[in-house]
């Protein structure tokens, strides 16, 4: 059948469908439920900006109808620094527990099963009426992709099996066409987002997965690679300017996601091109000819 608008929302970080009537959403960074059958959206809660609280993410929708676990960001926070939140609907105040990590998927025989940007998803025991951690985490999973803002890439059901993409799925970078493939490099790695330079003799890309991640040159005639990005972890989606003479990229340091450009021969250092907006992040760009 055709898609059913349910509710105009923007910046969306995660949905958990809660009740039989009830969804709910992180949007702009805080909680909202929205009626199942669509309707106007109604703020659960806010970011406690006193605490230093920035985004409200990933939300999942316990069985009781009341209990809501998510991810708590603060201001600047690395993937180590964010830990889970937890809110009871129609308290004033929600609590951030003692639990690092990302991305609440479920609670199975009483262990959470969330993220860690480093490990994979881990398991802790817990007592959500209290709020207490009961365990020490341990690792459920290695080896699944997380996301650069900690959202598993993949699914957990409540019976305990998960369906997930895997970190260490390398590719292969190769140059296409006529009906041929040949390989521009020897093995494989974590490439992603490659674009030729205007000219068509070099190529631009991201190499790196989870935690590290950097932008790169490589020169086809010569087959040499030249490192872009020499700060922040997240440096990702590069575009060439329409006379090839600089790379801008999206980029994590100074603690912001934001828009870097510097000289593709590395004469110069880079520069902030596009800061996002308070308690926003700057994700990709794109240059006009």
């Amino acid at each position: 059948g055709a898609p059913t608008t349910l509710a105009d929302l923007s910046r969306v970080n995660g949905i958990s469908w809660g009740t039989s009537e009830r969804i709910i959403v992180s949007a702009n960074d805080q909680l909202v439920s929205v009626p199942s059958v669509g309707g106007e959206p109604s703020v659960l809660a806010r970011v406690d900006s006193t605490s230093g609280e920035t985004g409200m993410r990933w939300p999942l929708a316990l069985a009781d109808g009341k209990t809501i676990l998510y991810s708590s960001f603060t201001a600047g926070s690395s993937t180590s620094g964010r830990r889970i939140g937890l809110l009871k609907i129609g308290d004033s105040k929600q609590r951030v527990l003692d639990i690092k990590g990302t991305d609440p998927l479920a609670i199975i025989e009483g262990y959470l099963i969330y993220c860690d940007g480093n490990v994979g998803l881990m398991a802790v025991k817990v007592d959500v009426r209290s709020g207490k951690r009961l365990s020490e985490p341990v690792p459920a999973l290695d080896g699944a992709l997380i996301g650069g803002g900690g959202a598993f890439k993949g699914a957990l059901s409540q019976s305990g099996s998960v369906l997930y993409v895997s970190a260490n799925s390398q590719t292969q970078l190769a140059l296409v066409g006529n009906g041929s493939e040949r390989p521009l490099r020897p093995g494989t790695d974590f490439y992603s987002f490659p674009r030729f330079s205007p000219d068509g003799r070099k190529v631009v890309m991201s190499i790196g997965s989870g935690a590290q991640r950097d932008v790169w040159i490589y020169e086809i005639a010569s087959g040499t690679m030249q490192k872009v990005s020499n700060a922040g972890t997240v440096n990702e989606r590069p575009e060439w300017t329409p006379d090839g003479s600089r790379v801008l990229y999206r980029s994590n340091r100074d603690s912001m996601d934001a828009i870097w450009w510097q000289p593709a021969d590395m004469s110069g250092a880079a520069t902030l091109l596009q800061a996002p907006p308070k308690g926003a992040g700057a994700w990709e760009a794109v240059i006009s000819p």
